[in-house]
């Protein structure tokens, strides 16, 4: 019985894509869907050795690891981002108050000497230098603290300063919940004690 023969064509075009950007996740992926339809052929026929298999699977597991890492970095770099921010404007509002303290005006010296009642237990433990998670609570605390005292935060000009405390916590809640507990502690013990800058005026 005569063999069969396949006459296969010399040149093969491949149907092109609208792909502007192929970046390190599409290549992962490109060798982790070439690798699945390997596995889906009859070995023999492909006469492929297993250990080449086996190697290219471990190179293909790496790669999407690696850049599952690279996406962590830049999202544990906004978290942080976020913090330095909300840290900035936790000095600025606790400078403020002790600041006008010493106002020769009556009603921003009344104003300063409640806010920091209100406010004292904060300054205190120095909210900015704990645990993201502490401060996060802390100043959930303290904007609730503020809201009844509306008028003597306007009265030293920290309206917009506690509006936009709010803003940023928000949004460093929204990256934090995504932390795995392992980032999470690693991102935690991260924090070096620094040295504040003054407050603006």
């Amino acid at each position: 019985m005569a063999s069969e023969e396949k006459q296969l064509p010399k040149t093969v075009k491949i149907n092109g894509s609208y792909c502007q950007h192929y970046n390190a996740i599409h290549h992962a992926q490109f060798h982790r869907t070439q690798l699945d339809l390997i596995k889906g052929v009859d070995k023999t026929k492909l006469k492929i050795p297993e250990v080449a298999m086996q190697k290219w699977e471990g190179e293909v597991n790496e790669e999407i690891d690696l850049n599952e890492k690279a996406a962590w970095s830049v999202h544990t770099k906004a978290l942080l981002e976020k913090d330095n921010e909300r840290d900035k404007l936790l000095t600025h509002l606790f400078g403020i108050i002790r600041f006008n303290h010493y106002s020769p005006i009556q009603a921003t010296a009344k104003a300063a000497e409640k806010l920091d009642s209100i406010f004292g237990k904060y300054i205190a433990a120095n909210i900015q230098r704990e645990g993201f998670e502490d401060e996060s609570g802390h100043i959930v605390g303290l904007l609730n603290d503020a809201a009844p005292y509306a008028a003597e935060i306007a009265t030293l000009g920290l309206t917009d300063t506690i509006t936009q405390l709010k803003t940023v916590n928000d949004a460093y809640e929204c990256y934090a919940p995504r932390q795995t507990p392992h980032t999470s502690t690693s991102v935690a013990t991260s924090r070096a004690p620094t040295s504040q800058p003054p407050a603006t005026m």
